[in-house]
Parts: C-alpha cells; sequence; structure tokens
C-alpha cells in the first residue's frame, strides 16, 4: 500500500520571527514531531518546509492513522493537518479522474 502522507502547517507566527529564531523554534517543533511520532511508527519521516512540515508514513491501517493524527493534533505548533495523496501530475482527464471521487 501507499504510505501515509501528511502536511502539516505551523503556526503562523512562526514564520514572521527572524531568521535564526524562526530556524531555531523550527528545528525544536522538527524534533518534537518526530519523538512523538517515532513512539507510534519508528521509521516516520519528517521534512521541514519553510511554511509546513512534510510527514511520511510507512503505515497504512486505520487506527494507526488516527494515532499519528492525534498525536501531531496534541504537538503545540502546529495549527492543522492534512491527509495528502501523492500523484504524478497527469493531463487534465487525468487530474478530473484523481479529484472527483475526493470532491464528489
Amino acid at each position: 500500500m501507499a504510505p501515509m502522507l501528511f502536511v502539516v502547517k505551523y503556526f503562523s507566527e512562526i514564520a514572521i520571527k527572524s531568521k535564526p529564531v524562526r530556524r531555531r523554534f523550527l528545528r525544536q517543533l522538527e524534533e518534537n514531531l518526530r519523538a512523538v511520532l517515532r513512539e507510534i511508527d519508528p521509521e516516520v519521516l519528517v521534512h521541514r518546509g519553510w511554511d509546513k512540515f512534510r510527514v511520511e508514513s510507512a503505515l497504512s491501517d486505520a487506527p494507526s492513522a488516527a494515532r499519528l493524527l492525534e498525536a501531531m493534533r496534541n504537538t503545540p505548533g502546529i495549527t492543522y493537518i492534512l491527509e495528502v495523496e501523492e500523484h504524478p501530475l497527469p493531463d487534465l482527464s487525468d487530474i478530473v479522474e484523481h479529484v472527483l471521487p475526493v470532491y464528489a
């Protein structure tokens, strides 16, 4: 099965900090997030971006997904979490095929 993929947005106040402070806050938040999630999935990957984290887990069952979501929700500094599916960028008809069931 495909790995679970989450986009995790952190507090917008972090983004307006000076570069050294923002870097320190993000590093700490990344460490906190990784520590909490590794209790559920020791192989979890957390990638830091300028305005979000990308969290990947090889676990694919519903109970594990719920535990990961709950752990992220209870991590201070997180604004919201999106569970996403990643697909290669196809032509427009293929995009409709992927998106329509989600919005239907």
